[in-house]
């Protein structure tokens, strides 16, 4: 090669020093707001952090003013010295006594020292004790200043991360490119250089300066400009927006703002009980998958985290995590890390009342693209799936009715519901096996508890791993207590408890259980709208008609033996007779208690009593009206709507039965609700009353302080006539057009 075709080209743009400063100056600076790009969330949880910690001080000092001094008894070895001379003084609280200190307390007439000494001893013990369990939690329906300062800035974080991590790609490209652009450009700007360096050698330096100025009015520093524009106008509007708007915000996001939240508090992932108290080996095996949440548009909690890290680990595995912890989450989690490797086809196999919920949570929390295998062209879907990938979702009902290519494998089997599958002689149980061998992973998910159920755990594991199954579990009476056994069977199987994770637990958790309606009790719809009856468009998706069962019906099934499992008690709420008499015959199989409207008010207060006094699981099936007002059924942990209520007050009233004062465990709210029916319309006018109604109409600071909290138009509001009408008419309109 010789020297002319050595040389680069002449630069199009000619840069003079002037230029060349002020190029390479842009591009120092942009390397910096690129770097400092990716540190404003933690900044933001920096500042959250004194938030939460004036918080949580001020939650401490009032749980510590509201313990009497004889509390201080349960934190000495035997009797309390000087307990009468401390309250006749004055010190009625811990937090007095903690506050004056020793030598305050020396001033105590009758208080010698060694007394003191013992009663500051018990003090310090009584305030780690309460700081140890006091958490700040975020709820709805009791905002404070406080509270919601917090929540403002939990709402700058949550927006400003996705901010940042959606220019995050030309952050990195900038990180990576610009210091030696801006090396190169600045050797190109001194004047000694210019004058005397040969052409070839200032030809360079003009193309160095211009690639320099490519990348400075490039696509990458626009979209860092765009990200920082956009985190100031967050900044403004998260101290601007009205109140009621930030928690409403927060209601219809709750999960997000509170693994936010967790992070605030600088939750780590690290305990044994978020680590399902798996061996030691077990947990660095998975810590070692650097988990890629790309295709993700939700933050994992970091027990999430370790759960989808747990299942890449290995081939196979079972994730038992109790009801409610998001197994689906972790699901996702787990395609969509396999997706950023390659071309990922995904079958999830799930009873047909959760489909519907399964496509949406695929669609709300990551970019991986699923499809539905389930009625006419489901064959069609499956080839196309079959060919092109991504996530398909099906159901129990329809694996006898597909037939994959021949010789197909695919990635990734999960299996909802896996419990369903613990007899390998049924049916679906074959179908899965098949499914399970011809995946290159399997994944079973269940929150059915395994300890007690070791044949059903052990046949669970050979669709896993046959020779595996019967090594880890040699017998059945092997296992004294659950931990041993998830030490034990850690290689496959992963399970944490709510009480073990969720430090900020909350005191109530709802979930809108979507299904769509069978064709039977669809048609039973149909002229339940052609008939213009409101009253049985709204339960019919309860109609027995034909061989098949409800999906409604599959679905309370579902929910009350999940709760039999762990032995929870259920309510189970329907304005309609006719409803509750189909629910009680299709739970014929559980110990259930009936009440409506007809069983006198002595009765209905004996059969309460006798709910309440069940010791285990117990289902009680009544109507909302008889049965939502004017009782306390604090022995209860679920609670179902089986329909939409049309004022929000009763259904509100309703849970409270259950969730207030005296309430010992978290409260789970199910409310079942049918795809493409009446329900839908109803949701749409009841959802922000519903919150307005929970935010202002309970008995708190907000209530006496805001006349909206007695306007009748909120707390008496009904779908009344008008809108019942409207709603006739809406769904005759679409039956048509379907």
């Amino acid at each position: 090669m010789n020297a002319a075709s050595a040389r680069p080209e002449p630069p199009a743009v000619f840069f003079d020093r002037r230029a060349a400063r002020q190029i390479v100056a842009a591009g120092e600076g942009l390397y910096r707001d690129a770097q400092r790009l990716d540190d404003v969330p933690g900044d933001l949880v920096v500042e959250l952090r004194r938030e939460y910690a004036k918080l949580w001080e001020a939650l401490v000092r009032q749980r510590l003013e509201a313990m009497p001094v004889a509390e201080l008894r349960g934190f000495v070895d035997g009797r309390l010295p000087g307990q009468k001379a401390l309250t006749t003084n004055g010190y009625q609280s811990v937090w007095a006594v903690w506050t004056a200190g020793e030598h305050r307390l020396r001033a105590v007439p009758g208080l010698g020292g060694p007394s003191v000494a013992t009663i500051m001893q018990a003090a310090s013990s009584a305030r780690a004790s309460v700081a140890e369990e006091t958490v700040v939690r975020l709820d709805a329906s009791r905002p404070t200043p406080a509270h919601t300062a917090l929540l403002r800035g939990l709402r700058e974080l949550v927006t400003a991360a996705r901010i940042v991590t959606a220019a995050d790609e030309s952050r990195q490209r900038l990180v990576r490119g610009l210091p030696a652009a801006v090396a190169d450009a600045s050797r190109g700007r001194g004047w000694l250089r210019r004058t005397f360096a040969a052409p070839a050698t200032k030809d360079r330096d003009q193309q160095a300066i211009g690639v320099l100025a490519a990348l400075v009015d490039g696509p990458d520093a626009a979209a860092v400009d765009a990200a920082f524009a956009d985190l100031r106008a967050v900044h403004d509007e998260a101290r601007r927006a009205p109140e009621a708007v930030v928690w409403r915000d927060f209601s219809q996001a709750a999960a997000v703002y509170q693994s936010f939240l967790a992070i605030v508090r600088g939750e780590t992932g690290t305990a044994a009980a978020e680590t399902g108290h798996v061996p030691q080996a077990v947990a660095d095996a998975a810590e070692q998958i650097d988990l890629d949440v790309t295709l993700l548009t939700v933050r994992l909690r970091a027990y999430q985290v370790f759960g989808a890290r747990y299942v890449l680990s290995r081939p196979g595995a079972i994730l038992g995590d109790e009801m409610g912890l998001g197994k689906t989450i972790e699901a996702i989690a787990v395609m969509a890390h396999l997706a950023r490797r390659g071309p990922l086809t995904t079958l999830v196999v799930a009873p047909a009342s959760v489909l519907v919920n399964w496509l949406v949570e695929i669609d709300t929390h990551s970019r991986l693209p699923a499809v539905r295998i389930h009625g006419p062209g489901r064959q069609a879907t499956l080839q196309t799936w079959a060919a092109r990938g991504g996530v398909a979702v099906t159901t129990y009902r329809m694996l006898s009715t597909l037939v994959l290519p021949a010789g197909f494998r695919f990635d990734l089997l999960v299996v909802d519901e896996a419990h369903k599958i613990k007899n390998p002689s049924t049916e679906q149980s074959r179908q899965v096996g098949a499914l399970a061998r011809r995946a290159g992973r399997v994944l079973l998910l269940t929150g059915t508890p395994m300890e007690n159920r070791v044949s059903e755990f052990r046949n669970l594991v050979r669709y896993l791993d046959p020779v595996l199954a019967d090594r880890l579990i040699p017998n059945e009476k092997l296992f004294v207590d659950p931990v041993r056994f998830r030490q034990r069977v850690a290689a496959v199987y992963l399970r944490r408890n709510q009480e073990d994770v969720l430090q900020e637990l909350p005191e109530l958790a709802e979930s809108d259980d979507w299904v769509e309606m069978e064709p039977a009790e669809a048609r039973v719809y149909a002229d339940a709208v052609a008939r213009r009856h409101f009253p049985d468009m709204r339960r019919a998706a309860y109609a027995m008609a034909g061989r098949g069962v409800p999906a409604k019906i599959v679905r309370l099934r579902e929910i009350v033996a999940e709760s039999a499992d762990d032995g929870w008690k259920v309510i189970i709420f329907s304005q309609f007779r006719h409803v509750i008499d189909a629910i009680s015959a299709a739970l014929a199989g559980s110990p259930q208690i009936v009440l409506t409207g007809e069983v006198p008010a002595a009765r209905r207060h004996v059969e309460i009593e006798r709910f309440t006094a069940h010791d285990g699981h117990l289902v009680l099936i009544g109507q909302i009206e008889a049965i939502g007002q004017g009782v306390n059924i604090q022995a209860a942990s679920v609670v179902v709507i089986a329909e939409p209520q049309l004022k929000p007050s009763t259904e509100e009233q309703a849970i409270r039965r259950a969730y207030r004062m005296g309430q010992a465990r978290m409260v789970r709210v199910h409310r079942l609700l049918a795809k493409n029916s009446v329900d839908e319309r109803l949701e749409e006018l009841l959802y922000d009353k519903r919150k307005l109604f929970r935010a202002y109409a309970h008995d708190s600071d907000a209530k006496r302080a805001s006349g909206a909290a007695t306007d009748p138009r909120l707390v008496d509001y009904e779908v009344g006539a008008v809108d019942q009408q409207r709603i006739i008419d809406d769904e005759t309109d679409r039956l048509h057009r379907g």
